[in-house]
């Protein structure tokens, strides 16, 4: 099964929903997809909602996902394809690890991101007026 993935500019960030149903074999294509609308539309705050994502990646994935993306976002920054950005991922657990290992893996990996359960917080962080959130 795949993810089905959705950009949509909002007046002051980017938001990328991820629907469907975790699967480790995905990880590569959809951290290219997720990174290639991040290059398209330029934006400097990035939210990922995976609240429409389901699934609870094992230790490993969670690991191998934060690298990569890592990894992949820090080469395309450094050929300045895309803009310096911070992101927030919006999840549920068991989705997002309560102890928020990804985030600790990518931040250490050089990924400004941080993981959330609260729309309200994610968008707080990346500094966006919430009324700048409708759409």
């Amino acid at each position: 099964m795949g993810y089905l993935i959705k950009d949509d500019l909002q007046a002051n960030y980017l938001k990328i929903s991820v629907e469907g149903q975790w699967a480790d074999n995905l990880i590569g294509e959809t951290s290219d997809r997720l990174l290639a609308l991040c290059e398209k539309h330029q934006a400097s705050k990035i939210l990922f909602d995976f609240l429409e994502l389901s699934g609870n990646p094992s230790t490993m994935s969670r690991f191998y996902m934060s690298t990569q993306f890592a990894v992949k976002f820090l080469k395309l920054r450094l050929s300045h394809r895309i803009p310096p950005c911070r992101f927030a991922v919006l999840g549920r657990h068991p989705l997002v690890d309560p102890n928020r290992f990804e985030e600790t893996v990518a931040v250490n990996n050089g990924l400004p991101v941080r993981t959330f359960t609260d729309l309200e917080k994610a968008m707080a962080w990346l500094e966006v007026d919430q009324s700048e959130k409708a759409g």
